[in-house]
């Protein structure tokens, strides 16, 4: 969930949006979506949109409660469905049986990177911005898909699976060639000479 919404919050201020991140307490709140925490967004941070990322696609009752209060959700998710598909604005799942998807063990990282990867190439190309973006599309690629690389070795997705092993094959790519300042120090501070999914799993 953390490179989930890092991935979120660096390509959509690429674009000029003003973000929130919020992750909850799992201790206070529990793992994702609930009324309190979208009271605070929208009452005290006038959120007009709420995106989930790799939580939300069993919050039926929050769903309802954002359309009550007037207030957009786009559901990004890899975890299975209940019984009920929340009614959201937009619900980004792999696991979707209405559509057909490449790979439907993407870790919820792999899900964010995608969705976030299309929001992008759209926005650029199909509906043009006024403003060019702040970074261009391969600066944010490199630091986008080290950040999916992780929580997908993390995640514990199996890496036999197509998308997830190109993610995490271009994130251990792009980390030795141009690291992330983060992941540069935690590389330094580990000792290590290059980095492995077994050292980020380790």
């Amino acid at each position: 969930g953390v490179t989930s919404t890092r991935i979120a919050v660096l390509i959509l201020e690429a674009l000029g949006a003003t973000v929130e991140p919020y992750i909850p307490s799992r201790i206070d709140e529990g793992y994702g979506l609930n009324t309190a925490a979208i009271d605070y967004l929208r009452l005290k941070r006038g959120a007009k949109l709420i995106v989930t990322v790799d939580c939300g696609i069993r919050s039926i009752e929050e769903a309802a409660y954002c359309n009550a209060v007037k207030t957009h959700l786009i559901v990004t998710d890899h975890h299975n469905f209940g019984d009920d598909i929340p009614d959201a604005f937009a619900v980004i799942n792999p696991k979707d049986k209405r559509y057909t998807y490449g790979d439907s063990m993407l870790a919820g990282a792999g899900v964010s990177f995608r969705f976030f990867e299309y929001l992008y190439h759209y926005m650029v190309k199909i509906a043009p911005l006024s403003n060019k973006p702040k970074i261009g599309w391969d600066n944010l690629r490199s630091q986008a898909i080290q950040l999916a690389m992780i929580g997908t070795v993390a995640d514990l997705v199996p890496l036999q699976h197509l998308y997830n092993r190109v993610i995490v094959k271009e994130g251990l790519k792009m980390a030795a060639e141009n690291p992330l300042i983060g992941l540069e120090a935690l590389i330094r501070a580990s000792g290590l000479k290059s980095l492995k999914s077994t050292d980020i799993a380790f």
